[in-house]
Formats: C-alpha cells, structure tokens, sequence
C-alpha cells in the first residue's frame, strides 16, 4: 500500500505534493512541489535529520540524504516502527541499514504492515537471529504484500524442497523472497526438470546456487545449451555450478580466463579445468594468479597439473596451501615421502590428521618440523632450503 500510494505520487505531472497517509500523514515526499505550494521547513528538515542521527544511528551526512526522501513531522509512527524492531531483537546495525534502504518504513502503521510479516516469518522458524538477519539483508520483504508474495513464496519453497529446514536455509541464502516466484522461479524449475535435472539437484540449486533461478527462462535457456554443448550432464552435480558460472559478465570470463593463461595455459587447457570444477572460475582473479605463483614457482608444478586438478586452488593459501606444501616439501627433500604424493588429498586432510601423518610422524629427525608447519621457520631458513622437488601431483 506504502509503494503504491508514493509510486502514484511520482507519477503525478504537475509535480503536486505526493502525501503518503492519512491527513495526519508524517511524510512529505518533496521534490513534487511548486512554489505556491507547501515547501517543508527549516524547522521539519532539521527534526528530520535530528531524529534520524538520534534514534535511527544514521551519521549527520547519511541522515542528510535520506531527509530528501522523507520527511517527519510527529515521531509517534517512526517510533512505533522502531521499537517494534527492537521488540524482534535488531540490533542498531541493522536498524540504520533497514532505513538508509527503506525510509519510508518510518512513517508506515507498522503495527497493521509491518508486525503481520514479521509474525509470519517467525512462524516459519526463523529465529530471532536468523530473521533479523533476513530481514536485514532483505529490507525489501518489509514492503512486499504478505498475502500476495511473502506467503506465496513461502508455500512454493515449500512444495519444491519438501523439508521446513531446507526452506529456511534457502531464505537465508537467497533474494528469492524479493521476487515473483510463481513467475520467474517456478517456469525456471520446470525447465530444469524437462531436462532431467533431478530433485536432489533442484534442492541443491535453491540451497547453494539460488541466483541461477532469479534470471528470466530466456536466459537460463541459453545457460543451459551451452552447458550441454560442453559436454556437462543435467544429472551430474557439476551442471548446477557451470550454469552458476555462466552467468558471469563475458568480460570477467575473459579476465578470469587471462589469470590462468598467463601461465602459460591455453584456452583449451582453461575450458578443461572449467570441466573439472566449474567453480574455478569463480574464483577471484587475485586467489588465481597467488595461487598459481605458488604452485608453479614455489613448488615447481606444471601449469597444466593445475588444469587437471582446479580445486587445488580452492583452499587458503595462508592457511592450507603454505603450511602444508612447505612440510611435503622438505620431507620430500629429505627422501621421507615420495614425490609422487598427491597434493589434492593432503589439502582435504582435517588439520590434525596431516598434522599426526606429516609432522609428528617424522619429528624426532625433523624437530622444527612444527615449526616450519606454524609458520615459525621458513623454507629458506638455513637447513632448509630443499632441492627443486619434481613430480608432483594432485
């Protein structure tokens, strides 16, 4: 009703004032005024911006912006929508966010819009952190019609995944709930399904990759062609992350793609590696060329073995990846391991298996083997700086 009634004044072409309310509205929506009209006063704008700083945490500048888009005249409706907030645990944070996005919930009956969505989601087991949380990242929900969209899409989520948990997961994660999903989610799903996506896949998608069925049906169309046409099954798993990746902007591709060649792979040895995990490319392009460098020139991999097993990449570098490649490294140049070892299977390893299998293991020859693993002594600390290691592998 709130969108409704200020959309309409915006419309309006001879500029007239655009009130949203009753005639003891709070909010002025200027930039619609002659001047023989009403103008708001020095007075208005300045309680304006003092309540936004005071009670909503805005900063003098932000306060100052958001006062062009409304305008109080009584506090007694921005106070009632704050403290509503603050009865379902928003913190400050949030609550200046909500505002500097949506300031128009300020002068709202929050009590007859607001508190019913609220009601509802919390009736669908969001708890109080995980709904502030939504709401928070979501402000928009706050202004879409409960019974026209809020609700819909939550019974449609739910006819899809089945489980309540896995409903609530799927908010959590996606922009869902500000969309049509009747119309732009659920054609897409029927899509996938025509060609043989299975449910465990579908449930997987509005889990982890929910965007891919936020675009139009003409596009995902196009997504999927091309992911078929480069070999990916709709019944493998790695199809859901390659129409992930195929929404990338084509100049990110390409710069993504750059990152890789630069080091001397081709574009067949790139689109190989995107057939081995999709998600290489949707890396940063900065997480590429680290971790690159550091395979190729630190521990002597050819570029191509990087291709062939992308997920290498996928671990920390500060934390995974140069920890444990400096231990393999000198136990290798001490002949203790062989060379053959593959590095994809020590990443996954939980810490405290590599550290049993690798450090402890061979700490009485190696004492500051911890160390070195801690990050205590480098590799071209005297003692240790190893021979080039050949042969590796993932």
């Amino acid at each position: 009703m709130l969108v409704s009634l200020f959309n309409r004044g915006r419309l309006l072409v001879n500029k007239r004032e655009a009130v949203l309310g009753s005639s003891k509205t709070q909010l002025l929506v200027h930039g619609y005024c002659t001047s023989n009209e009403t103008k708001i006063s020095t007075e208005e704008d300045s309680f304006t911006v003092n309540y936004l700083v005071h009670s909503c945490g805005l900063s003098l500048e932000s306060a100052k912006s958001v006062s062009h888009k409304v305008q109080l005249k009584f506090p007694e409706r921005a106070d009632s929508f704050l403290n509503l907030l603050k009865k379902y645990g928003f913190n400050n944070a949030q609550i200046s966010k909500i505002v500097r996005s949506h300031p128009l919930l300020l002068v709202s009956d929050a009590e007859k819009t607001v508190l019913p969505k609220l009601e509802f989601l919390r009736s669908t087991g969001l708890m109080h952190s995980d709904l502030t949380k939504f709401i928070s990242i979501q402000t928009s929900v706050l202004f879409r019609s409960l019974e026209g969209a809020i609700i819909p899409n939550y019974n449609f989520l739910r006819s899809v995944l089945l489980r309540h948990d896995l409903v609530v997961k799927a908010m959590m994660r996606s922009r869902l709930f500000e969309q049509d999903v009747q119309r732009i989610t659920a054609p897409n799903i029927s899509l996938l399904r025509g060609i043989g996506v299975p449910q465990a896949s579908i449930v997987r998608l509005l889990k982890v990759y929910p965007s891919v069925l936020c675009s139009s049906i003409e596009k995902l169309e196009k997504k999927v062609k091309k992911a078929v046409d480069m070999g990916f099954s709709p019944k493998e798993m790695k199809f859901l992350p390659a129409l992930w990746a195929f929404s990338l902007k084509e100049s990110t591709w390409q710069r993504k793609s750059e990152a890789y060649k630069m080091w001397g792979l081709s574009e067949d040895d790139v689109l190989l590696a995107f057939k081995k995990e999709p998600l290489c490319m949707l890396l940063s392009e900065k997480k590429i060329t680290d971790g690159m460098e550091f395979f190729v020139n630190q521990m002597n991999l050819r570029p191509l073995v990087i291709a062939e097993c992308p997920n290498m990449l996928f671990f920390s570098l500060n934390k995974t990846i140069v920890p444990r490649c400096s231990v393999i490294k000198i136990l290798q140049s001490k002949g203790l391991i062989k060379n053959d070892i593959s590095l994809y299977y020590v990443f996954r390893m939980v810490e405290k298996q590599f550290i049993d299998n690798y450090v402890i293991k061979h700490q009485k020859c190696l004492p500051q083997l911890l160390d070195v693993f801690q990050g205590k002594v480098s590799l071209h600390d005297p003692g240790f700086n190893s021979k080039d290691v050949q042969g590796l592998k993932c």
